[in-house]
């Protein structure tokens, strides 16, 4: 069994690098346990696990566990307002300036959920964006939702994105995967007498589609783009 890279490790919390393709947790009968993140990680250390948040299936990086059902429990008590999560997200559209979307997201029930996502721009690579996203909520799907609304789809994102610029990353790229990645989390825990500050760099395989863009000359007139695609992160449309 290949080895789950450790970036931090206590006798409270376990931080590891979740890679795309795999679930964090078992979900539902039909599916096989000994896939998932959890299993994985209990079986290298022969104990058990217990996950305090969830990343996609279809994206990577860190997922923080606790060692206890208790401390489980109050870590998810105060998970919203004493962590930070950075994601690094490539979106459609050269924008240029800093914001943050407020509008609210509905639930499975469709009832509205508030939903708030803080985002900035890291450097434009063609027709794209690589943005350092967070949100002060929790909505299910809430960045690729947010961002979706606005015109600024997700790059690699089956269900919220486009399938013009999906299917052209994986043709032209090999991209398989959501380009989002959970690159930094913060912890300010009580018992801790500092934040904890956990890092997970960039996949190679990301780094080197982002390359492979700023390397291209092309990209707008394979997808068909004016070559000045960009536009203010003001000026996205209201959906």
């Amino acid at each position: 069994m290949k080895s789950i890279p450790i970036l931090y490790k206590d006798k409270n919390i376990i931080a590891v690098y979740k890679p795309p393709g795999m679930m964090v947790y078992e979900m539902g009968e039909n599916y096989q346990k000994h896939k998932c993140l959890q299993s994985k990680l209990e079986a290298s250390f022969n104990r058990p696990f217990y996950p305090i948040h969830w990343i996609e299936r279809a994206c990577s990086g860190i997922v923080i566990m606790a060692t206890s059902p208790v401390i489980a429990s109050e870590l998810s008590k105060v998970w919203l307002s004493n962590v930070t999560l950075n994601y690094q997200v490539l979106v459609k559209g050269n924008i240029q300036e800093a914001g943050v979307f407020r509008f609210s997201l509905k639930d499975r029930n469709f009832f509205n959920q508030p939903a708030i996502t803080h985002y900035k721009p890291i450097g434009c690579y063609g027709p794209t964006t690589l943005m350092e996203v967070s949100t002060d909520t929790e909505c299910r799907h809430q960045i690729r939702r947010h961002f979706s609304r606005r015109c600024a789809n997700v790059i690699g994102d089956s269900r919220y994105g486009q399938g013009k610029w999906n299917a052209f990353f994986k043709s032209a790229y090999g991209l398989n995967r959501i380009f989002m990645h959970l690159a930094y989390v913060k912890l300010d825990l009580r018992n801790y007498k500092k934040a904890l500050e956990i890092q997970c760099p960039m996949p190679d395989e990301l780094k080197s589609i982002l390359k492979q863009i700023a390397m291209s000359s092309s990209l707008c007139n394979q997808l068909g783009l004016p070559r000045a695609y960009s536009f203010r992160s003001d000026m996205m449309p209201f959906l």
